[in-house]
């Protein structure tokens, strides 16, 4: 319902508050859906939550070329403030341009600007986006009435199992010591604010950064490669999940930390001297941040199992670096040193070994627990 007021908002108090509506809106939905995935297929989730993730990629892809056509256009007015004779004088407005001739006063008392007010219809696919998730939310709340009648009839032989599954689950708590379940959360939350910060900012200053290495790249080509690796991220999402049913999580995560760690090394190298390598390292890199964060999810639920706690400050880890200002701290430096974006990553990359080779570290010392 926000969704569908906000663009009618004009005070600024007003619209923040709805947008914090949004937010909210967001992430429960965000933590809800994998939490509900995790659930079903409990340690077979991995392919399913990057589906999840494919879905998210590609519509962070799509939606702003659909918005594109709803955007405002602005137009300026110009009316003679004299009559015609009295202005003596031949105007040829473009976009960019304004010649007078036989002017017989100052151009800026010639003419009156009329303010016209913007054309906007991003109403339309904002009503879109809030109508198709009322619709959404109506048939989940539909498919758990359905569940909630079915499982009523045999409500007694439902909670026996279940009786049987805790007491399963409590002996396997038993054999797992706190001080493990609280490092890999721990880890598991610093892998996803390190990783949450390193493809926000490498998203928001890679054009900027092309701009300004010695290989001065136009503006449109940086976008250019923008929308490029965009499409090379929806494709290695795609790959990781047929490579999820065949990996286990702790696999997958090094694997990918090994195409960002190449692909950033890649970069630092060549990123001034050559544009194909350009190219190859910022694919490499691409396709190590694609899966990482399900990818973080479907670990600590193979480990430790996701609760509801969890899963919420996983979130929060992924979205704490930008609101921490890690971006505009990278923005202040970009442009006079464009290479501290990919030193800023390289170190982060080499925290994030760290805290594989702990977790590494603290599963082995826990098989030699349990034996």
């Amino acid at each position: 319902m926000a969704s569908i007021v906000i663009t009618r908002i004009t005070h600024f108090v007003g619209h923040l508050v709805f947008q914090l509506i949004v937010g909210i809106s967001a992430g429960v939905i965000e933590v809800g859906a994998v939490l509900k995935l995790v659930n079903i297929w409990k340690n077979n989730s991995g392919p399913f939550l990057l589906s999840v993730s494919l879905a998210w990629m590609t519509a962070s892809a799509i939606v702003p070329l659909i918005m594109v056509p709803f955007l405002s256009t602005k137009y300026e007015n110009f009316e003679c403030a004299f009559n015609s004779t009295a202005c003596n004088s031949t105007i040829t407005i473009t976009a960019t341009t304004s010649n007078i001739f036989n002017q017989t006063t100052e151009p800026s008392k010639m003419f009156n600007m009329n303010a016209v007010q913007p054309e906007t219809r991003i109403w339309i696919p904002y009503l879109l986006l809030g109508v198709s998730l009322i619709v959404l939310a109506s048939i989940a709340l539909l498919f758990v009435y359905i569940q909630f009648m079915r499982n009523r009839s045999n409500q007694k032989l439902h909670l026996e199992e279940e009786n049987v599954m805790n007491n399963g689950q409590l002996k396997e708590q038993a054999k797992t010591e706190k001080y493990y379940k609280i490092a890999c959360v721990v880890l598991g939350s610093i892998l996803s604010f390190i990783f949450g910060g390193i493809v926000d900012s490498t998203s928001q200053y890679w054009v900027t950064f092309v701009m300004f290495t010695d290989l001065k790249l136009s503006k449109q080509y940086g976008v250019f490669m923008l929308s490029a690796l965009s499409i090379s991220l929806i494709a290695s999402n795609l790959v990781g999940i047929l490579v999820a049913t065949k990996v286990n999580a702790f696999t997958f995560l090094v694997l990918l930390t090994s195409f960002a760690a190449t692909g950033n090394i890649i970069l630092l190298i060549f990123a001034n001297s050559s544009l194909i390598m350009l190219w190859v390292g910022a694919i490499t890199e691409k396709i190590g941040y694609s899966c990482v964060y399900m990818s973080v999810f479907n670990y600590l639920e193979q480990s430790v199992g996701i609760t509801n706690t969890i899963g919420s400050l996983l979130v929060f880890a992924n979205w704490f670096a930008n609101s921490i200002g890690y971006c505009a701290l990278i923005g202040q430096y970009i442009e006079q040193y464009p290479m501290s974006l990919i030193y800023s990553n390289l170190i982060n990359i080499f925290v994030v070994i760290l805290c594989l080779i702990s977790l590494f570290y603290f599963e082995k010392t826990m098989r030699k627990v349990t034996k």
